[in-house]
């Protein structure tokens, strides 16, 4: 979960190959509050940052 403005956030996509997890693709941003917003609950998909719904 992105904390506050200012902070670093690192999120990795997973993906399961021969029944084994691997990391498909990884990415950090800067919570910047406009395209990545604190306090929200991110997922990789496709390589971009995707808001959690819970």
């Amino acid at each position: 979960m992105a904390e506050k403005v200012g902070s670093w956030i690192t999120v990795y996509e997973w993906e399961k190959i021969d029944g084994k997890w691997d990391i498909k693709d990884g990415k950090c941003a800067l919570v910047d509050g406009k395209k990545v917003k604190p306090n929200v609950r991110y997922k990789l998909k496709n390589g971009e940052f995707v808001e959690v719904e819970e």
